[in-house]
């Protein structure tokens, strides 16, 4: 909700260093953010999950550390039984028998755009597992 949103971008900046805002602006008033809470209430994962072609399109996705990155995947996978998924994963985020075996076929290696072509000096203390796909609406 618009409470949880300085968190959502506390950890989404610790994990890129690049503030965002028009993007939780879209996500959280149009679409979806999937959260994984710890024990206190603090958010320590979130996933996107935005209308993508003829299925659902998911990411960004923050975790704080790997620990729960199959909890949070499976959590949202499982509100999508049925629906056509796009995930744009890093490949060294998650192995690819767990893809596989939750029905996704990989086909693709994404590419990270960066605007000329240089990415700033940046120490992430969280994990960005998946892109934002650039095709939004």
């Amino acid at each position: 909700t618009s409470e949880d949103r300085s968190q959502v971008e506390q950890l989404a900046y610790r994990a890129t260093g690049i503030p965002r805002p028009q993007l939780y602006d879209y996500l959280l008033h149009k679409q979806r953010i999937f959260v994984l809470s710890d024990s206190q209430g603090e958010i320590v994962g979130l996933m996107g999950c935005h209308r993508f072609g003829r299925g659902f399109s998911l990411g960004p996705c923050y975790i704080n550390d790997s620990s729960g990155l199959i909890v949070l995947l499976q959590a949202v996978l499982s509100q999508l039984t049925g629906e056509f998924v796009r995930l744009d994963i890093d490949q060294r985020q998650l192995d690819e028998a767990v893809l596989t075996q939750w029905g996704l076929q990989r086909v693709d290696i994404p590419q990270i755009m960066v605007r000329a072509g240089q990415v700033p000096a940046f120490t992430p203390t969280a994990i960005e597992v998946t892109v934002m796909t650039p095709a939004l609406g």
